[in-house]
């Protein structure tokens, strides 16, 4: 029973410690070179779409190295309400 207690404890502590939002944009430490991040939509004309009624889309991430003077700045997914950050980049298109 003892047992039982104790690991839903351990359960429940480590929901509340996951759950919690990310550190602050200033807080996020940023060591080695910089990098850039690019995201692209393309669209590949040899395959189609789910629907089978346009060419299918291709949407990817490019992380790149940057110029040392980039200016940078805080990567977060999703961007409007951050759960996570993925650290600092150079952004090259929006």
């Amino acid at each position: 029973m003892m047992l039982r207690f104790l690991l839903a404890i351990g359960l429940l502590a480590t929901l509340v410690c996951a759950c919690q939002p990310p550190e602050s944009p200033d807080a996020v430490v940023t060591e080695g070179p910089a990098v850039g991040i690019a995201r692209l939509a393309v669209e590949d004309p040899a395959r189609t779409s789910w629907d089978r009624a346009t060419a299918r889309p291709v949407v990817t991430t490019v992380w790149y190295p940057a110029e040392d003077d980039a200016v940078m700045e805080t990567i977060a997914f999703p961007a409007d309400r951050p759960i996570f950050t993925a650290g600092q980049a150079a952004r090259r298109f929006r």
